[in-house]
């Protein structure tokens, strides 16, 4: 079972099913991206990938676990950094590599997010 930890909008029925034909049967694992531009950047970004990386440990029975893949932030600096942070979330035993990007596109109206792009 694949694990998916979305710092974005939540998946919608439509893209649930193209990921799925995709990567296969998956767990969408939800981690709200808010920042406050009168605080420092880092810090909430780092606290929000610790946060999403214990919710995926706790989906897998452990304390702390990497994503199998990713929904990056509609945000982009804070996209760029969670990139980078989730590069180096492994162990030292691991090489850093970043999970797989899985990129939303907006389509129809109403607008509903839809698999745009699986990026590795």
């Amino acid at each position: 079972m694949e694990i998916v930890l979305n710092f974005s909008h939540a998946l919608s029925p439509v893209a649930r099913q193209q990921l799925e034909e995709r990567i296969g049967p998956f767990i969408e694992v939800m981690q709200p991206c808010q920042i406050d531009f009168s605080q420092q950047l880092k810090p909430q970004v780092e606290q929000m990938v610790e946060e999403g990386c214990r919710k995926v440990g706790a989906v897998l029975g452990y304390n702390y676990a990497s994503p199998h893949y990713i929904v990056p932030p509609a945000l982009s600096y804070a996209a760029v950094l969670v990139g980078a942070l989730m590069g180096y979330a492994q162990s030292d035993a691991v090489p850093p590599s970043p999970p797989p990007m899985i990129v939303l596109k907006r389509e129809g109206a109403p607008p509903q997010y839809v698999l745009g792009e699986i990026i590795r």
